[in-house]
This record gives C-alpha cells, sequence and structure tokens, in this order.
C-alpha cells in the first residue's frame, strides 16, 4: 500500500509540473492568478472570463525561480475616479538571504491587465514622490518600511522602520531619520528581578533571580532618544513565560520603574498579577492570601502598630492609610506598617482539572467559579452576589450549547461548597447534564427545568436560547409581507443556529412568577445562513409593541438592503434604508426613506486611487446639494491629519474644520517641555476652526491645543491657544483659556491632580482665564475615597457665579466622600449629592438616589441592553435607534446623526464629528447651524451652544438630569458610566485583565487624544465575529506596535456580545478558521502572521492551530521541499492524521512546547477560552530557523498599517485533487467547490455540512 501510494505522489508531482508549466506568462515569470465571482450564476470558466472588473475580483501574483512572491497586482482594485480605475500594484523584494528587509507601499497604475512590471520599484518610487500638487494621497521619498535584522540566523528585528523619512533608520543625508522602534536581546542580571512563588496559596517573595536565567527583550519606540524612557523591558523565563514587564517614567523629577509582573505555580498556571502600584509598595517579606476576610459579620476586629490601636467596626468607614493586612489567628487581625497591596493584585485559583475556579480583580471581591464534569461552566459568583446569597447559573443543551441563564438562590458562599454540590449532584447517574426542547411544554417555555443543575423553575430564569427549529412558545411568525430579501421565504433548514431567544426585563419584578416581562426574539436565515428577517418584543411589553427588522444582501453578502418596522403604544414607523457599494466593496453611499417618503441621502463617500476616504457628502450628494462636505486627508502613515482644511478657513458648506499634528506643532501651542513633536502615532497638536456662536463663547477664531505626554503616553499637558496667539500676535486673556494640567498619576494611571482652566466673562464681552478646578485625588488602591478643589472661591463671572463652579462640583469636604460596592463599583458621591447607587447582577446602575431623595431609574434586559429610563417623572423608552418619551417618539438615530421628531415634524440633523467621534456641530439639512460644542481633554464641555442633543463626547448620551441639587453629567457607554469632570469610570473594567498595568477605573489609557472607549470595557481596536470571522476595525489604540482583539459574537438586533480579549505585538493582523477536530468543526482566530491565504479551500477549517504555525514556518523556509510535500498530500485529499508531514510528525511537539501564544490566539466560542498569553510563535520561528517576516496583502491602503484582514479566496489555488478525501469535511468542500462565495464562505459552508451530517 505505501508503494502504491508513492507511485500516486510521483504521479501527481509530474501532473503538478504541468499546471505550473501552463501558468508561465508571456513574461516568463510563473504567476498564480485567482479570481473571485461576483455576480451570481456564473459558474463556467468561459463565463467567468467574460466578467468584468465589476462583477470579479482578480489577484495576480508573480513568483520568481524560487517560488517566492515578487509582485502582487490588484486587477483594477483601486476607486473609480472620473470612470478610471487603476490597477493596485506590490512590489515584495528580497535580500541575499531571503528575507524581505524593505517593504514597499502598494500603489495605483494605469491598468496593464495584470502583467508582469518591468521597473515596479522605480514606479513605486515615483508614484509617492513629493512635490506632486494634485496628489490626493500622502507623498514620500521614503515609501517603504526598513527592517534591520541581527547577523544570526535567528533572524532577530534589530530596527523597525515604518513609511516616511522620519521612521527610517538613522541616515546623516536624511534629516530627523532614525526614529524607529528598535529592539534589544539580552538576559537578565542579578538582583534585576523579583523572584516570585505560590506557597500555600500565598504570594511570596523569595529574593532575586539570579544572573542570566530570563531572556530580556527591550523595545524602544519611535520616541525613544537616550537612556530608559520610552523603552519596555520584557523578561521571560525559560518555558517562555513572560514573568516581568517594565517601563520607566519620570515621578517626582526621577526616573522610575513602572513594573508588572506575572507569578506562576508550579503548573504553569498564572496565578497572580502585580501590576506596577502594588510592585511600588513592596517591603521584605510581605505576604497576601487572597481567602482572609477582614471584616466579619459578628466580630470587632482590632489591631496595632507602631503603638497605637485601630479599633474597626462592621460598616465604619475608617480609612488605614499606608497600612497592608496580614492573617492571624482568632479574631485579631494585625496591621503592619507599608503600604496596602492585597486590593491592588490580581489573583487567579484553580481546581485539580486547571480550570479556574476563583478570580479577584483590584477593587473587587473574588468571583467563584463551579464547573459540571463536562468542565462547563455551570455557575457564578461574585462579591455582591455572595452578600445576597445568589449565584448565576447556566444550563446546557445535549450539544453543550447554552439555553437558559439564571439566578439561583442559595446561601453557600465558598466555592468549595458549591463545588461539591454540583459534584454531588452528578455523582447520581439519574441526573442528566443537559435540558430538553419540548414545543408543547408552553408553561416553561419549551424546556425541562430539572434534568440538570440547578433545578430551578422558570421564575428564576433570565435568558432562553433556542436552536434548530421554530416554534417555541410565543415565536414570531415569518412576516412575508416586510420581507425584502431574494428568497419569498425563510429557511428551515436551521440546524445548528440560533432560531430566538427570550430575554427578562430587569425592573425589578424579574423574579415574581406574574408580573416579570420576557422579551422574545425570533430569526429567520435564507439558504445562505444570512439573517434576513429579526422579530423583536420591544419594552414595555404589550401586544402593539414589536419590530420587525428585515435585510437583503448581494452575492458577496454585502447589506444592500434594510427595512424596519417599529410599532410602539399606537405609533408605527416604517425605516428603509439601501447602500451602494463600488466594485470593491467600498461604501459609497447611504440613503435612508422614513414612512415611505422619497430617499434622502445620509452620505456618499469619495476615494482616492488607493482606496481611502477622502470625502464625504453628508445629507446629499452634490457640493451643492448637501449640508456639508468633509474632505479627509492623511499622512504616509495612514494617520489622519486633517478634517477639511483649515488653512482656507471655513465656508457655508464645510463649517467645522480640523487639523490634527504629530511631527510639527503650530507656533504658540509649543507645551512646557518645547518638544519637537511625537513620533510614535501621539497627537502633538489639534487646532480647529468653526462658526462664529457669541451667545455661546465661541469664536470665529482658530482654536488649538498643543499636548503634552509622559513616557507612558498618558496626558500630562494641554495648551490651549487662540488664532491671535497661533499668528504670534499674543492676547494674554486667551492664552491659557482652556488649558488643562495632570500634576500625577500613581503607577497605575490613577490620577493624582488636574487643573482646568476657562476664560469667564468678568464684565460684558470681557473675558479673563480662571482656574476653575484644581483638583487633588485621594485613592485606597484603585479606588477613589475624596476629590478636594483648591480653586480660588474670589474669581467669579458678571453674574456674581463663582469661576470654580463652572467645573468639578466640590460638594462635600471630608475625607471619605466616595465608596464601592464588593464589585468595585461607586455607590456614594458626596459631591454630586448622590447618597446611593444601586446596581443589578450586571454590574450596571439601575437607581440612582440623590440627597435631595430625587432618584434616576433604569431598566434594562437580561443582556444589558438599557431599554428605558426615569427621572423626574419622565420615562425616556430606548427602542433600539429610536428614542420615545412615554409614548411620544423623539428622534430617529441614523449614522450620520438622527431624524428629530421632538416637534412634531420631522428634521434631519447632522453631526459633524473630529476624529475622536466627539460631535462638534450639529447642522439641519440646509447646512444651518443648530448645535456646536468644544471639549477639554477627558471630555467635559467648555463651548456648547444650540439645541439640545445629548449624543456628544464620543457619541455618547449625556445623562443631564438634575439629582442631589446638581446635575448627574455622566456619558453612559453601556457597560459602564463616566465622569468627565473626574476623568474616571464609575466602576470596574469588565476587561481590566486585558490592562494589567492600568488601573481598572482609567481612562483611555490616560491618552484621551488618541484613543476611544467604544463601549466602556477597553479602549479597542479590532472586533472578530467569533461566528463569522469577519475582522472589523475600531480604533487605532495600540498603534503599530500593539494589536487589541476582542472576540464577540452578534446578537439578532445587531448588538455584539463580548466573549473575551486578547493583545499581540505588531502592527499586521490576519484572521482566519482554526479547526477544534478535524471533521469540520473550528473556531475563528487571529494572528500576526498570514497563516491562511496558503491553505487550498479544501482544507480551511481542517487544520488546528499548530498545523497552521507548522505549515507557516514550512512555506517560509527557504528550501521549500517540505512544503512541496505537503502541498501534494493536500492535492491527494489526505486527512491531517494521514499525512506526514516529517519523519516525527513534529507537529504534537511545537503545540507542546509552544501551544501558550499570544500571536495565534483561539476565539472563544462554546466555551472554548482563548490560549493563554506569551509571544511564543516568533519563538517557534526562531527555533526552526525560519525567517519570520510578515507578507502584507494591505492593497486597500495606502501603508502597511491599514490592517487589512486575509479571509479565503473563494477561489481555490489547488490543482484538482486525483481522488475525492476520506475527510467527510474536505471531501464535502470538494464535491461543492465554487459553490461558496464571499467574505464568509466558509461559514456558509459549515451550516451547509452540518445539515447534511
Amino acid at each position: 500500500m505505501k508503494k502504491y501510494n508513492n507511485i500516486w505522489l510521483i504521479l501527481f508531482l509530474l501532473l503538478l509540473t504541468n499546471l505550473l508549466k501552463s501558468q508561465t506568462g508571456s513574461s516568463g515569470v510563473n504567476y498564480l492568478k485567482v479570481e473571485t465571482v461576483c455576480k451570481e450564476g456564473v459558474y463556467t470558466e468561459n463565463g467567468i472570463d467574460a466578467l468584468d472588473y465589476t462583477s470579479k475580483s482578480t489577484v495576480i501574483s508573480y513568483y520568481d525561480a524560487m517560488g517566492r512572491p515578487e509582485q502582487q497586482i490588484q486587477y483594477k482594485g483601486g476607486a473609480n475616479i472620473n470612470s478610471v480605475v487603476k490597477d493596485i500594484v506590490t512590489a515584495i523584494v528580497y535580500d541575499k538571504l531571503g528575507r524581505e528587509e524593505i517593504k514597499y507601499l502598494p500603489y495605483a497604475r494605469s491598468s496593464a491587465k495584470g502583467a508582469y512590471i518591468k521597473g515596479i520599484l522605480q514606479e513605486q518610487k515615483a508614484y509617492y514622490l513629493p512635490g506632486q500638487g494634485n496628489a490626493d494621497h500622502a507623498l514620500t521619498s521614503a515609501p517603504y518600511m526598513q527592517t534591520v535584522f541581527d547577523n544570526s540566523p535567528l533572524n532577530r528585528v534589530l530596527e523597525q522602520g515604518a513609511p516616511g523619512e522620519v521612521w527610517q533608520p538613522f541616515n546623516a543625508s536624511i534629516p530627523k531619520s532614525g526614529h524607529t522602534v528598535k529592539m534589544e536581546y539580552e538576559t537578565n542580571n542579578g538582583n534585576d528581578v523579583f523572584l516570585f512563588e505560590v506557597s500555600n496559596n500565598q504570594l511570596v517573595k523569595l529574593g532575586y533571580y539570579g544572573a542570566y536565567e530570563l531572556y530580556k527583550t527591550v523595545s524602544k519606540d519611535e520616541n525613544w532618544v537616550s537612556g530608559n524612557l520610552h523603552t519596555t523591558e520584557e523578561y521571560k523565563n525559560k518555558q517562555g513565560q513572560v514573568v516581568l514587564k517594565r517601563s520607566y517614567v519620570i515621578d517626582n523629577g526621577i526616573i522610575t520603574p513602572v513594573e508588572t509582573y506575572y507569578v506562576y505555580d508550579d503548573f504553569g498556571l498564572l496565578r497572580y498579577v502585580i501590576p506596577p502600584q502594588a510592585v511600588k509598595n513592596l517591603y521584605t517579606n510581605v505576604a497576601f492570601n487572597n481567602e482572609v476576610e477582614l471584616v466579619d459579620q459578628d466580630q470587632t476586629l482590632t489591631g496595632t502598630s507602631q503603638s497605637s490601636t485601630y479599633l474597626i467596626t462592621k460598616g465604619s468607614s475608617i480609612t488605614l492609610s499606608n497600612f497592608s493586612f496580614a492573617a492571624s489567628s482568632g479574631s485579631s487581625l494585625t496591621i503592619s506598617a507599608g503600604a496596602g497591596n492585597g486590593d491592588l493584585i490580581y489573583a487567579y485559583k484553580y481546581d485539580c482539572r486547571k480550570r479556574m475556579i476563583e478570580k479577584k480583580i483590584p477593587g473587587a471581591a473574588p468571583v467563584y467559579m463551579v464547573y459540571d464534569n463536562r468542565d462547563r461552566l455551570v455557575a457564578t459568583q461574585d462579591g455582591e452576589m455572595r452578600e445576597k446569597g445568589a449565584w448565576v447559573f447556566t444550563k446546557y443543551d445535549v450539544l453543550n450549547r447554552p439555553i437558559i441563564t439564571g439566578v439561583l438562590s442559595n446561601n453557600l458562599k465558598t466555592q468549595y461548597a458549591m463545588q461539591a454540590v454540583i459534584d454531588d449532584y452528578y455523582a447520581d447517574n439519574s441526573n442528566k447534564y443537559y435540558e430538553t426542547r419540548d414545543n408543547s411544554l408552553s408553561g416553561t417555555y419549551c424546556y425541562t427545568t430539572s434534568n440538570s443543575f440547578p433545578e430551578v423553575g422558570i421564575d428564576r430564569w433570565l435568558s432562553i436560547a433556542y436552536y434548530d427549529t421554530y416554534g417555541y412558545k410565543d415565536s414570531k411568525a415569518f412576516s412575508v409581507a416586510h420581507n425584502i430579501s431574494n428568497a419569498t421565504n425563510y429557511n428551515s433548514q436551521v440546524s445548528g443556529m440560533i432560531t430566538g431567544t427570550c430575554t427578562k426585563v430587569l425592573d425589578g419584578s424579574e423574579f415574581s412568577s406574574t408580573q416579570a416581562q420576557w422579551l422574545v426574539s425570533t430569526i429567520y436565515y435564507d439558504d445562505k445562513g444570512r439573517t434576513i428577517q429579526c422579530l423583536t418584543d420591544l419594552y414595555p411589553k404589550n401586544i402593539a409593541n414589536e419590530e420587525i427588522l428585515s435585510t437583503n444582501y448581494d452575492f458577496v453578502d454585502k447589506v444592500i438592503r434594510t427595512k424596519q418596522v417599529q410599532s410602539f403604544e399606537g405609533n408605527t414607523k416604517i425605516i428603509e434604508e439601501h447602500f451602494d457599494y463600488d466594485h470593491a466593496g467600498r461604501l459609497l453611499a447611504i440613503y435612508q426613506s422614513i414612512d415611505g417618503a422619497p430617499d434622502v441621502t445620509l452620505a456618499k463617500n469619495e476615494y482616492n486611487e488607493l482606496g481611502e476616504l477622502i470625502r464625504k457628502y453628508v445629507g446629499g450628494t452634490t457640493e451643492a446639494g448637501c449640508a456639508q462636505v468633509i474632505d479627509y486627508s492623511y499622512n504616509i502613515r495612514g494617520w489622519l491629519t486633517d478634517i477639511n482644511n483649515i488653512d482656507t478657513g471655513i465656508s457655508d458648506k464645510q463649517k467645522f474644520a480640523m487639523r490634527l499634528s504629530y511631527l510639527d506643532i503650530p507656533y504658540g501651542l509649543h507645551t512646557v517641555l518645547e518638544d519637537d513633536g511625537q513620533y510614535n502615532g501621539n497627537i502633538a497638536a489639534i487646532e480647529w476652526l468653526t462658526q462664529e456662536n457669541s451667545s455661546s463663547n465661541i469664536p470665529s477664531a482658530k482654536q488649538g491645543y498643543g499636548f503634552d505626554y509622559d513616557a507612558l503616553n498618558r496626558l500630562t499637558n494641554a495648551k490651549y491657544g487662540m488664532f491671535a496667539m497661533l499668528g504670534k500676535m499674543y492676547r494674554n486673556s486667551s492664552l491659557n483659556n482652556y488649558s488643562v494640567n495632570i500634576s500625577g498619576y500613581d503607577l497605575n494611571g490613577n490620577i493624582l491632580g488636574l487643573s482646568r482652566k476657562k476664560g469667564i466673562e468678568v464684565t460684558t464681552n470681557n473675558f479673563e482665564a480662571f482656574e476653575i478646578d484644581n483638583l487633588t485625588y485621594k485613592y485606597i488602591g484603585n479606588q477613589l475615597l475624596s476629590v478636594s478643589d483648591a480653586a480660588s472661591t474670589s474669581n467669579k463671572d458678571k453674574n456674581g457665579k463663582l469661576a470654580k463652579d463652572y467645573g468639578f462640583k466640590d460638594g462635600a469636604s471630608s475625607s471619605v466622600e466616595y465608596q464601592c460596592d464588593l464589585n468595585g463599583n461607586m455607590i456614594r458621591d458626596d459631591n454630586k449629592g448622590l447618597t446611593n447607587v444601586d446596581y443589578n447582577y450586571l454590574n450596571l446602575p439601575s437607581k440612582l438616589t440623590g440627597k435631595d431623595n430625587k432618584t434616576i431609574s433604569y431598566i434594562y434586559n437580561a443582556n444589558g441592553q438599557k431599554l428605558a429610563k426615569t427621572a423626574d417623572s419622565k420615562t425616556t423608552y430606548y427602542a433600539g435607534n429610536i428614542i420615545y418619551e412615554e409614548a411620544n417618539i423623539q428622534y430617529i438615530l441614523n449614522s450620520e446623526g438622527k431624524y428629530d421628531l421632538s416637534s412634531g415634524s420631522g428634521q434631519y440633523q447632522f453631526d459633524i464629528k473630529d476624529h475622536l467621534g466627539n460631535v462638534r456641530m450639529v447642522v439641519n439639512s440646509s447646512g444651518t447651524v443648530l448645535q456646536q460644542s468644544s471639549y477639554y481633554p477627558f471630555g467635559m464641555a467648555y463651548q456648547k451652544g444650540g439645541n439640545d442633543n445629548k449624543y456628544l463626547y464620543n457619541g455618547k448620551e449625556l445623562q443631564e438630569d438634575a439629582i442631589g441639587g446638581n446635575i448627574l453629567d455622566w456619558y453612559d457607554y453601556g457597560a459602564r458610566f463616566y465622569d468627565p469632570s473626574l476623568a474616571r469610570w464609575s466602576a470596574v473594567d469588565p476587561l481590566s485583565e486585558s490592562y494589567y498595568n492600568d488601573s481598572p477605573y482609567h481612562f483611555s489609557g490616560n491618552n484621551p487624544i488618541k484613543f476611544v472607549d467604544s463601549n466602556g470595557m477597553n479602549y479597542d481596536e479590532w472586533n472578530l465575529d467569533v461566528e463569522t470571522g469577519k475582522l472589523t476595525w475600531q480604533s487605532d489604540m495600540g498603534g503599530d506596535e500593539t494589536q487589541y482583539v476582542n472576540f464577540v459574537s452578534t446578537n439578532e438586533d445587531g448588538s455584539q456580545v463580548l466573549h473575551s480579549t486578547t493583545s499581540f505585538e505588531g502592527s499586521d493582523i490576519y484572521s482566519g478558521p482554526m479547526a477544534t477536530d478535524y471533521n469540520g468543526s473550528f473556531t475563528y482566530g487571529v494572528s500576526n502572521k498570514d497563516l491562511w491565504s496558503d491553505i487550498p479551500n479544501e482544507y480551511q477549517g481542517h487544520y488546528m492551530a499548530w498545523d497552521l504555525k507548522l505549515r507557516y514556518v514550512y512555506s517560509n523556509k527557504q528550501d521549500q521541499s517540505q512544503i512541496n510535500s505537503i502541498r501534494a498530500q493536500e492535492a491527494l485529499g489526505m486527512d491531517r492524521r494521514e499525512m506526514i508531514w516529517n519523519s516525527s510528525d513534529n507537529y504534537k511537539y511545537i503545540v507542546g512546547k509552544y501551544g501558550t501564544d499570544a500571536s495565534f490566539v483561539m476565539a472563544h466560542e462554546y466555551g472554548m477560552m482563548p490560549l493563554p498569553t506569551g509571544d511564543v510563535l516568533a519563538s517557534a520561528l526562531d527555533v526552526l530557523q525560519s525567517p519570520a517576516f510578515t507578507k502584507n496583502f494591505g492593497t486597500m491602503g495606502s501603508s502597511f498599517f491599514k490592517k487589512i484582514p486575509i479571509t479565503p479566496s473563494s477561489s481555490s489555488t489547488t490543482p484538482q485533487s486525483l481522488s475525492l478525501s476520506k475527510n467527510p469535511w474536505i471531501r464535502f468542500l470538494q464535491i461543492n467547490k465554487g459553490r461558496y462565495k464571499g467574505d464568509q464562505w466558509l461559514s456558509k459552508a459549515l451550516k451547509d455540512y452540518r445539515n447534511t451530517k
């Protein structure tokens, strides 16, 4: 049999040679041509050949004699500009060692039908050469990024440049060059890194690692000049685990290390993370035991220290500054001199099966987790739930899919006790691990209640999910009348797909058997598995309150039309939108119609040749017919530089303009440091110009800020100026009108001091710059204790109002003004007059009570979606994008603003936003300015005039309700509320473990000039949909050095659920499928290497993580014998378990040694956790001595840092297999080759595959 297989292999290789020969073009260069069909109904080769570029995407790759790609041409991939569409071309060049030392930016050229280009580098250089007056793309004499490698077989990067002259390795002939990312590789010294161990569940400091025991990597960012500032040191042990990350910052005038330690147990499990402030507080022989409870409900505890005695009683508010706690016997408590660490440290516990059973986040009580024998998470309990005697539980179906969540009343308050209950329950073999569905069980919403743990009735349930079929209780019938898809009806073959949900309303009566409200949602799909209709109950639930959302798609799954029909308290609104795209899938226009009225253009987009958005018409399709025109410009790094042209001033169609400066600070905005700009992506200065509004003190003069940052990229100064100053005509009254200074942070990033200035009208038309805030913050751990304001009480405006009353409201003067609950949620704010804030089990505020007895109440569903708010006896309902007050519709939100109905007749209002999504101006369809706003850094408005638009900073809703004698002035971000006057969140970040070195309460990395927190959980960059593999960009949080990725899934209403998050180093990011078994089960992951594009379609979703890594290694070795062998086996349709990739098939060794890998992270789907962090893919490549270069296929952007996710092509790049595979998944894809199209083709194929099983 072996001999027979060898014969087949020889025959295949002969055939492969002939196929490759046939792919040699007239230029004598081998090439690979991939065509992706974008038009339905074309199946034949002749039919595909006849299609033009608008109906198919064509990418041609040319290869050199060694089989390496050297040119890639996206045929007519550029934007259509005046009926001219150019090719997008990328040159790939190697040095003598086969490394891609210089990566060249893609460029546009007149189409030559994809022919091989001679002189490609000269063309590329000429395209970007400065001096082209009419170019609409960035220009530079260095349109490439250069990498400097070390002189070793490891090919380690010593220096990484970026496009642009100043970002190239130092060259004396290039001014200011040398601002690159630099790397050094060393080992540790003795007495350099603390050595910790876990002993009896305690964190113990033993001393220091010995010299040369750790690998040390030093990285220096583009702002580095000399010394330790702007450097990051990373230390790894011999197992590849990160034990320390160290940066440096100037603290009290001294260069101070900022260190985060990671401590592992003997099994390699992460047990403790010690953030920087906790490291600073370390002292000799301190031990932390996270099992210690400091206050017993039934005892009074005493402690002594330094000859003083302290009495601590239950419910007291005594503050013990600079003390740490250690356990002792009996009912006593020893207080040791030093600063407390206990509530600054992350701590984790695991059971004998390596399942995490306890998690302690700084500022919150431990969270307990319990599991069944299938390792499924069954119940969790946080600190507040422990006080209430409750656990959140999850029930599953027979396929281990979560179907029911709820709250179990149980007074067990330890993980061990609850785990024992579950273990005992399943020791009885008559108990099942799942509930079953029976549509006849309408009283229990069609699921059994007592087959699995816990056996509780439906009154304790909070959410229900349905799969595979319809017909469950209260399921909603498909609306043929509102169907807009190409299908005449929905597809009933929905095995493996979610078909509906029931979600409880959290209004205080959710556990009542008679008053609880369930909101039902039913989802319908077409035969390609795409959602075509979702029908959902609206709150408050009655027979009439319902929304129907229908969707239509084109052949490649782009949404081309939506129809929303919403009925609420007798009112019905029909909102239809449709979308136009160009041939490359770029959005061209959005149109909207309300109640059958003619279409209104919300936005029309124009792009440059490279696909960058350069112009948007808001509220129309032409300059003459739109409300506003917005132009965008970028630098060579792809960083936004201009919103309209501030130099040409404002006009009727461009009433707002802004410039973002990185390298050159405008005269007059130089900060205290007088630095020469920011090279690492921080914004050095912002200037803006807007229409004058004298009633709101908004000048017509140009305004601006110049910014300072510390070495951790945290904002320290924002120096304000106006045009008179920028034009060198200094005007003392406005020199520092709205300046901000942060006097310091602790090492966790908690603000220690903040001051603001404001121009105050002291007499008519006479303004003086007064300090309105001079705040000092006091903390216990990361939690706020008090804020005092030292701003003068003698400065007043012309009406006698104190200047300091324009800023932070200092309504208290005690040592404890703020209080948090056991989950770290702020429950008291004496300065705002909030006496109590209640939270639901999702840690969302449900009721705020003021000292004046006024209340603000919020109602959510069990998924955390806000449904209603009641304040001042007025209730506002949030029905998705439509907002009601009582039964009256107020406005309909859209992508460009809203349709305002508050006055009865409708009016379109368009938001003009800055780079952070802050609404700077609102205009109507005629371009009339309705509202203007300007903001201090961190979001507090200092200029605001016009109508009452509440969606302002970051586009979030401002809560302007009166309470406690003040205005609340919080922004609702979804997961948390934010107070811009304090520049802090009101609750712990649910994803604080993504930022171990930062306070869980800090805002946007303390760099609100650059970063946006989109949902209150993290200042994110990327979202990866684990169900579709769609990777979407959110913001540029980590710049070019680090990529942050959220693993999300999408609800039927379009909202997203976050499962987990991760980060990895590098500027490139790719997504693709990763198998969980070899028979067609896979999830989606991300990588900073392109692990997928070289894999044949038949094998997408077949390879596991280690297979993908090893195959990538082989494909990038100079010796191509191994990858050629793998490709030959793939052509035979062999199962991975049958393949022999090398003599020992050493992928098992690879995953065993390098499985913890942040460069390739598994998505969190159906209970699968992401792989632990640790940069080991690069190590794996180094060990195998393979060049670790990253191919870049970002042909749609202007630089390599326009991160374009690569999805598998719907055209196979593998020769026709000689036989069908025995593997069912591979065989299914072979048989259906060419059937599935578009970005989500693999997910559609998987659904069909499951239906055939």
